[in-house]
């Protein structure tokens, strides 16, 4: 167990492996990733979620999974809303449906300009989202073509999507030939984070794999990170130093050297955040916590998509169904099988 490194990175997630990667590429800085869950690979199950098409498989267990629920939601008539969260090294990115999903430009463009975010417009984060990404047909001005992670579009053709596309057109909306290109609005074909050999292209296998083989990097599993260690500078200010975790039944510490970085995703995060004492005063002394940085707005404000499925009966036997249900076995079984020697 290593018990100090340069950069301390709690959260193997989407935005946790690719931090190790891109901070580990100076080979003399040292880099210690604690993540909660298990490695998304040589588990007697991770083909649940390396195969794409078994995505729901996780959603429902607490293995790979946080298996989240909300408070009672009084718009909802005071339904919970269920909120899985990624539990592996790749954090959500090894729960998600795959969709890659950028989101719209002139939603950066208010960041920028309304809410004081001026590095965030879309002019700013675009060559970002080139630098990360190789896309299947290559690159232009929105897409990328060299980087570590595949996004891939139509694998396998149905007649329902093509139908879907073309009632939208014929409704009088307009066609999107790239969902993260210039037009946003319109029907299409959306982009996804499957790898050229049919795999999931979560954060784990595109970035956080290659950075593993250096001797730099220590990745260290089923680690819960408990709360930020602190020490008090002369100017009466906190600044983190460290990081205490459980691992194993014990507890233990790590020191940072340069800095410890939170990625703990939008749950996390601001959880150990008011774990170590930043967050609302009052409210961590309601529950027994000393503040050590009075932040009222840790933990607020979460702001999450909702997901509504509408179904209907199909005329024509080229549903997908078979494939999802044990209705029919053999269909699901021999899908599978074909994943596997590929």
């Amino acid at each position: 167990v290593v018990d100090s490194a340069d950069y301390v990175v709690a959260g193997g997630g989407s935005a946790g492996c690719v931090l190790v990667n891109r901070l580990s590429e100076d080979v003399s800085s040292t880099v210690v990733l604690l993540e909660a869950g298990k490695s998304d690979r040589g588990k007697w199950d991770s083909w649940k979620i390396q195969m794409p098409s078994a995505l729901t498989y996780n959603l429902h267990d607490n293995k790979y999974n946080w298996n989240f629920w909300t408070e009672p939601q009084a718009e909802l008539q005071n339904r919970t809303v269920h909120q899985p969260r990624g539990k592996a090294l790749g954090g959500s990115s090894s729960l998600n449906a795959m969709a890659y999903v950028r989101g719209h430009a002139l939603d950066y463009e208010r960041w920028a300009t309304t809410d004081g975010a001026t590095d965030w417009s879309y002019g700013a984060c675009l060559p970002y989202f080139k630098k990360a990404q190789t896309h299947m047909y290559g690159c232009n001005e929105y897409r990328g073509g060299e980087g570590p992670l595949y996004v891939s579009r139509e694998w396998h053709s149905n007649p329902l999507n093509d139908a879907f596309v073309q009632a939208g057109v014929q409704a009088g909306y307009p066609y999107a030939a790239d969902m993260n290109g210039f037009q946003q609005e319109g029907f299409g074909n959306m982009d996804m984070t499957v790898g050229r050999n049919g795999e999931r292209a979560n954060t784990s296998n595109a970035y956080l794999r290659p950075a593993m083989s250096r001797d730099n990097v220590t990745v260290q599993t089923e680690s819960v990170v408990t709360r930020i260690l602190w020490s008090d500078e002369s100017d009466g200010s906190k600044r983190a130093v460290g990081l205490e975790y459980q691992q194993g039944g014990e507890t233990k510490q790590i020191l940072a050297n340069e800095e410890v970085i939170l990625s703990l995703g939008a749950v996390g995060s601001p959880h150990v955040l008011m774990l170590s004492g930043v967050g609302d005063k009052q409210h961590l002394a309601d529950h027994g916590i000393e503040s050590q940085i009075d932040l009222p707005e840790v933990g607020q404000n979460l702001q999450d998509h909702l997901e509504t499925y509408v179904q209907y009966s199909c005329t024509k036997p080229v549903s997908l169904l078979k494939y999802a249900s044990w209705q029919q076995p053999w269909h699901k079984i021999m899908a599978g099988v074909q994943w596997f020697l590929q």
